[in-house]
């Protein structure tokens, strides 16, 4: 399988200079991963506003799931992730407005951007972080994680992650993340009068069981990403600091079902790409197109497993996808030129 798939890559890849340079027309492979059906995609649209005295960015996603569209649409309405943007351009807004009147700092900022995008099986977990910067004091940095199952569109915690949701399922997996919390952090993030353990048990037991602590419900402070469970709960709301957790798949065990278990095929892929602009090429050339026309975008060749593409400037994904194979993917005209491709284990920066 490995060589049939380096052999199509290396066929592909006799199209990229005519495709990148003048654009002629030339037929691309079909995509025909094993994998194809599991294609998940998520295309971002950055609002940026800069008037001289206050900047602002906020990131606006767009999931697509090309074999399910009406699970993207179940995605995209989300509530609690709408809101969350909505009330964020609301506040930049009036942030814009304040510091037009009166510029209390120097370079006063705010953003709410997509900063990390992971498909573990069918779990999807979207990364949003939140700075502030508002006076010469006070600079606030948090993390809101959104995580769906693109089968059903349902957004999840881990207790909906969990292999069984029995008592002793639960207890088992309690009792490591206890433990991540404890080893991973300052006796005093966790309780200021030594009962850090009794802490670390009450948050852990809620986050198996989507409960709340101090009317709080912790458990949207949790996602998947290549290595595990990554726990990140704000300063603030038990503590000072953050409280965070890294627990691996192999401490894990079996302890989540298999559905949201990473494939990791990453060794068996081969992938190459070419820039292009709007004026260089011919629609039909490629097998699939994804976002809106603009006037530069990335042409892919061969297998991805995870494709992400970031702004340069300041590091923020404007594309993740799934399984991504022989795919135009268009960028944001406002999202500059200079970019991070970072595909297969490899990290490129290319500018237009």
């Amino acid at each position: 399988m490995k060589l049939a798939k380096i052999i199509s890559v290396l066929m592909a890849l006799c199209f990229i200079i005519p495709l990148a340079s003048c654009g002629k027309k030339q037929p691309l492979p079909a995509c025909t991963h094993e994998n194809s059906a599991s294609r998940v995609y998520v295309y971002v649209d950055q609002s940026r506003v800069s008037d001289g005295v206050y900047s602002c960015t906020t990131s606006y996603p767009t999931v697509i799931i090309p074999s399910a569209s009406d699970k993207a649409d179940k995605i995209n309405a989300y509530g609690e992730m709408k809101n969350y943007l909505e009330s964020s351009d609301k506040t930049n807004q009036q942030l814009a407005e304040m510091f037009k009147k009166d510029p209390k700092i120097n370079d006063p900022y705010s953003y709410d951007v997509l900063s990390e995008a992971y498909l573990s099986g069918s779990a999807l977990s979207l990364t949003y972080t939140s700075e502030t910067h508002v006076s010469e004091d006070s600079k606030v940095t948090s993390y809101f994680y959104y995580v769906f199952d693109t089968k059903t569109g349902e957004a999840i915690t881990l207790k909906n992650m969990l292999k069984n949701e029995d008592e002793s399922t639960k207890t088992a997996l309690s009792e490591v993340i206890a433990k991540a919390f404890i080893e991973q952090n300052d006796k005093t993030a966790l309780s200021k009068t030594g009962k850090h353990e009794e802490k670390a048990k009450e948050l852990a037991d809620a986050f198996v069981s989507d409960a709340e602590v101090s009317s709080v419900k912790v458990s949207k402070y949790c996602k998947l990403n290549a290595n595990g469970i990554v726990i990140t709960i704000p300063k603030g709301l038990f503590s000072s600091s953050e409280i965070k957790a890294e627990i691996k798949y192999d401490v894990l065990g079996d302890k989540l079902a298999p559905k949201y278990l990473p494939v990791n095929d990453e060794a068996e892929d081969t992938m190459e790409f070419a820039k292009v602009n709007r004026d260089n090429f011919e629609k039909q050339t490629f097998s699939e197109e994804i976002g809106t026309s603009s006037t530069m975008g990335i042409v892919t060749f061969g297998h991805a497993e995870h494709f992400v593409i970031r702004n340069a400037g300041d590091n923020n994904i404007v594309f993740y996808g799934s399984h991504v194979e022989n795919a135009l993917i268009w960028l944001d005209d406002t999202a500059g030129n200079e970019f991070i491709i970072e595909y297969n284990g490899n990290s490129e920066t290319i500018k237009f």
